[in-house]
């Protein structure tokens, strides 16, 4: 079997690498032709007009998956199958998708097909901040990340905040469907006089299939009241609206999270309109940052009009046919200021499953290789019946059940066969109680195993123990893709020097960085660190003096400050900076007017 073409990637997350030009030289230099990518794959400041075509052979990625700050329409990472995430961006995403537009917001992503990708082993998704981005608020996420692990996932569709999705409805066992429960809702019975849900009422919604009386949901209920001492409403309480199915009077949101639906209503079937927000109104959606309604069940609305209006996010709206839920003729609706047609995102293919994709047409539906596999499946499957589980050394899916016939290895790939481990290079000889070379050890490089170390890497030497299993570039500390415990600068070492040793460091991002010169040395013994964080702000005792937050070696003297006057500081018997007398025009040797020069 051919060996994949591999490359290095990269460790730069934000950074630009010079001009915008010689970023891109660099970004195509470095994936030209790559399959396996063994550290990170980061996809930045790439301009409107660029052909990013070289990007479709890449299948693996080792590390992360970073793509920010990018202007053009299409990132055709067509053919990744596989994000290992032994490295992490931001120490919690293994996929991050990041503020890809334009300033004038006229350009910006608008594709990104990973039709093939259908494995996250470690870390969590972030997308962000992408205005133009079609389509991903259908992908099944947890049909691809590793739930198990419980990562943080971030999905912003709509706006710059997050996006959380939640399971089914909850059914009593005895009924047939929901057991029938009524409830009062605002303007009624205890919630008379009441003008919104809020923290201390939404939970006598709970389990309520009918709501006799109003639904308000107004911008207070997320902002609490100090006056009655009413806490913000937690979005996730909202949930208890998933078993309702009838309103007896007006549903009104004017204040929803950052969400890309009404999620929480989209069990509702009926809204009578008995009565109404100002006396016309049965259903108003005013001034949210949703994509899309989302009232999948809805089939009537009584009596009363429609308010749909200020939702600058908002598509598919006026392509209801409002008409059929409408029991009078008289009824209108009124529908305003969402998003234009123009900008809205094309819906998925019919034939995507249960309307999960990547992108507009049907070579982009998500194949979904998790959620529906049978019970007996421990992972990844290719169809729905037992028979259709893959191998448990399989990732991302498979074409048969051997593990010889997955998509993607979840540890390593020793020749078309995935294993746990490589066949070691020397095996124990119980006839001489030695360990002799083994004929077929192979070294690890990346998740493959292969008989000699590619060109720039450690030849017939394996990597040092500092490295982590993503691999080497060449022998010591000073060559690995990463490290396995922390870094300092170039090198991998097993702990920074946080209680001894020179000089002294804190850790940020599993790297050892030093602390600030004005740090005082603290002593180990005492189990204290010297410093926090960085700069002279951070450090647990000053080495000589302390003015406001700083450390510093010497208190200000003649300093220009405020409306161009010159500070002037002396030090007390805590070594602390303080003020001179404002008289002393030549700084000052100790407190008032005694103090400066010259009495």
């Amino acid at each position: 079997v051919e060996e994949k073409k591999v490359c290095q990637g990269t460790n730069n997350k934000l950074t630009q690498l010079g001009h915008v030009e010689d970023h891109f030289t660099s970004l195509q230099r470095m994936y030209n032709n790559c399959e396996v990518v063994l550290s990170n794959l980061e996809i930045t400041y790439v301009e409107h007009n660029r052909d990013l075509t070289f990007l479709k052979t890449i299948q693996e990625v080792a590390g992360y998956v970073l793509i920010a700050l990018n202007m053009v329409d299409v990132i055709p990472l067509e053919n990744l199958q596989i994000i290992r995430g032994n490295v992490l961006y931001d120490n919690s995403f293994a996929l991050a998708v990041l503020s890809n537009y334009h300033m004038n917001k006229t350009q910006g992503l608008r594709e990104l097909p990973m039709k093939r990708l259908s494995e996250i082993l470690n870390g969590g998704v972030k997308i962000s901040n992408n205005p133009k981005l079609c389509n991903m608020d259908t992908v099944l996420w947890n049909d691809i990340i590793d739930t198990s692990r419980k990562p943080l996932t971030v999905l912003d569709f709509a706006s710059n905040l997050s996006s959380v999705e939640e399971n089914g409805v909850r059914k009593c066992k005895k009924c047939d469907g929901l057991c029938s429960k009524v409830c009062n809702g605002i303007g009624i019975g205890e919630l008379k006089g009441i003008l919104s849900i809020n923290a201390t009422n939404i939970d006598s919604f709970k389990n309520c299939t009918k709501i006799n009386g109003d639904v308000s949901i107004l911008p207070v209920a997320f902002l609490g009241d100090a006056f009655t001492k009413t806490l913000p409403l937690d979005p996730k309480k909202l949930d208890v609206f998933r078993t309702v199915k009838e309103i007896s009077g007006f549903l009104l949101i004017q204040a929803w999270p950052d969400n890309a639906t009404l999620y929480a209503f989209e069990n509702l079937e009926i809204i009578r309109g008995r009565t109404k927000q100002h006396g016309q109104y049965s259903l108003a959606v005013v001034n949210l940052k949703i994509q899309s309604l989302g009232l999948r069940s809805l089939k009537e609305i009584s009596d009363g009009d429609i308010a749909i209006m200020k939702n600058k996010n908002l598509c598919y709206a006026d392509t209801m046919n409002w008409r059929s839920l409408f029991a009078t003729q008289s009824q209108k609706t009124k529908i305003i200021q969402n998003r234009n047609k123009n900008d809205c995102c094309p819906k998925c293919h019919p034939n995507c499953t249960e309307d999960h994709c990547w992108g507009a047409g049907e070579q982009n539906c998500q194949t979904l290789t998790k959620v529906i596999c049978a019970q007996q499946c421990s992972g990844r499957c290719r169809g729905k019946v037992p028979s259709d589980c893959c191998h448990n050394q399989c990732a991302a899916g498979c074409t048969g059940p051997r593990e010889s016939d997955c998509l993607a290895c979840r540890k390593f790939r020793d020749d078309a066969t995935c294993k746990d481990t490589c066949p070691p290079l020397v095996l124990y000889n119980p006839t001489t109680y030695q360990m002799d070379v083994n004929p077929e050890g192979k070294y690890s490089f990346g998740a493959t195993c292969v008989r000699e170390c590619p060109h720039n890497t450690a030849d017939r030497h394996v990597c040092d123990p500092l490295c982590s299993d993503v691999g080497c570039w060449g022998p010591g500390p000073f060559h690995c893709f990463s490290c396995r415990f922390f870094s300092r600068q170039k090198e991998c070492v097993k702990q920074c020097n946080i209680l001894q040793g020179e000089p002294r460091e804190f850790e940020r991002d599993s790297k050892c960085l030093p602390c600030h010169s004005e740090c005082l040395v603290q002593n180990s013994t005492a189990y204290n660190t010297t410093c926090s964080g960085p700069g002279p702000d951070h450090c647990m005792k000053c080495a000589h003096f302390i003015d406001g937050p700083h450390c510093v070696k010497a208190c200000p003297a003649g300093v220009l400050g405020e409306n161009d006057t010159l500070v002037w500081k002396y030090a007390d018997a805590n070594a602390v900076c303080q003020l001179c007398h404002p008289n002393c025009t030549r700084g000052c040797k100790g407190p008032g007017l005694e103090g400066c020069p010259n009495g």
